[in-house]
């Protein structure tokens, strides 16, 4: 009691205090902690890397084209890719090949009912189309005819 005593008559005790209280409470990890804290950046969060289709594509045919085993190992550290990745992707190509479309079967009858409709609304557009620019060539025969001009039948036979 006397040695606090002490401490608190020469003014001292408020400092030793808190310094024993941050080295209790606060360690240096702590403080850094905390003042990391109070940093107001904002730090990007890494994303796992995406490999897409192509580059996939391209990573295996290079890796196929190699004969030893060095190239192979070069090409996997080069891509930052495992051989297990490799694995993995060319069974996902190979299930996808094999694997039958999910739902119902086709019925071939309906396909083919289907297919006759979508042709027969091509055909009924493409003769409305047809009516329309002929319609669009006889009224310019016409106009041409009115205004004295040779329509394109008559410069066609004078171009020869």
């Amino acid at each position: 009691m006397n040695s606090m005593h002490s401490l608190a008559v020469n003014g001292s005790s408020d400092s030793a205090a808190e310094s024993v209280n941050s080295s209790i409470n606060r360690s240096e990890a702590a403080q850094r902690f905390s003042s990391e804290a109070s940093n107001p950046e904002v730090l990007a969060i890494k994303r796992r890397r995406t490999i897409s289709p192509a580059e996939k594509r391209r990573i295996l045919q290079a890796y196929d084209r190699c004969k030893t085993a060095a190239e192979r190992g070069a090409v996997l550290r080069r891509e930052r890719v495992y051989s297990s990745m490799l694995s993995g992707w060319r069974k996902h190509d190979r299930a996808a090949l094999v694997t039958p479309r999910r739902g119902p079967k086709a019925n071939p009858a309906v396909a083919q009912r289907n297919r006759d409709a979508l042709l027969t609304r091509e055909i009924v557009r493409l003769r409305r189309q047809l009516e329309r620019a002929n319609l669009i060539i006889d009224a310019q025969k016409t106009l041409c005819i009115l205004l004295g001009l040779p329509t394109a039948e008559e410069q066609e036979a004078l171009d020869k």
